[in-house]
């Protein structure tokens, strides 16, 4: 089914599915959610570094938040990656639509990896291994 897309406003993937889309993430997150706390298992939700993603990342960022679920908020890494010096395709592959690459993905990493270390030393008292240590 498909909406009248506003003008001016880029088209993103929940203007194809939008209730269910939300739906469907609420219903999936709960799931994920339930199960990490009943483990004591530390979550985080990764959104899509993509701006087509919009409607999607805003669906994962209402729910997370909702469930008090910590969100790396992935787009940052594009425009990170841009500011970097780095040319969209380089950062995006149009094989299959749009994916991210390894490099865009490497920027991805950095920002889960922090955001992961932050919540096991909160969660779990656990502290990052210090690098330089001569080890």
């Amino acid at each position: 089914r498909h909406r009248e897309v506003a003008r001016g406003r880029p088209r993103d993937a929940t203007d194809d599915f939008g209730d269910e889309l939300d739906a469907g993430i609420a219903y999936d997150l709960e799931r994920i959610h339930a199960l990490t706390q009943a483990l004591s298992t530390p979550l985080v939700v990764v959104g899509y570094p993509l701006h087509q993603m919009a409607g999607p990342n805003r669906a994962l960022r209402r729910h997370a938040h909702r469930l008090g679920i910590p969100m790396v908020e992935t787009f940052r890494d594009h425009a990170r990656a841009q500011h970097d010096g780095h040319r969209r395709d380089a950062l995006i592959v149009e094989a299959a639509g749009p994916h991210p690459t390894g490099l865009l993905y490497r920027y991805v990493a950095e920002s889960i990896a922090s955001v992961v270390v932050a919540e096991l030393a909160v969660r779990k008292g656990i502290e990052p291994a210090r690098s330089g240590s001569g080890h």
